[in-house]
């Protein structure tokens, strides 16, 4: 029982690592979306994180920025459109 339940387990962590590598090519990058007002920050330290791009529906969709907690010592990347070969490819914002 032990053995299937981390056999579950195994396959559940690579099939979510290889889920998010998947790189989801569009002819034309969306236009951005209407540039809404920053809200106020929550208490603590925050970084914004601006719009960024969801894939949903067959088709990229733009998401409302919004906060998420400093990390120390670390920066927040912000999300970009990359260029390849086909098309455009949405790079998420990330910590480096």
């Amino acid at each position: 029982m032990k053995k299937q339940l981390f056999a579950g387990l195994i396959g559940a962590v690579i099939f979510s690592s290889t889920a998010c590598t998947t790189e989801r090519v569009v002819a034309v990058q969306p236009e951005p979306p209407v540039v809404v007002a920053k809200p106020a920050p929550p208490p603590g330290e925050h970084v914004y994180v601006d719009y960024e791009y969801r894939w949903k529906g067959g088709k990229y969709v733009a998401v409302p920025g919004y906060y998420i907690k400093k990390k120390p010592g670390r920066t927040w990347i912000p999300g970009k459109w990359e260029k390849k070969e086909k098309g455009y490819v949405w790079i998420g914002g990330h910590w480096k």
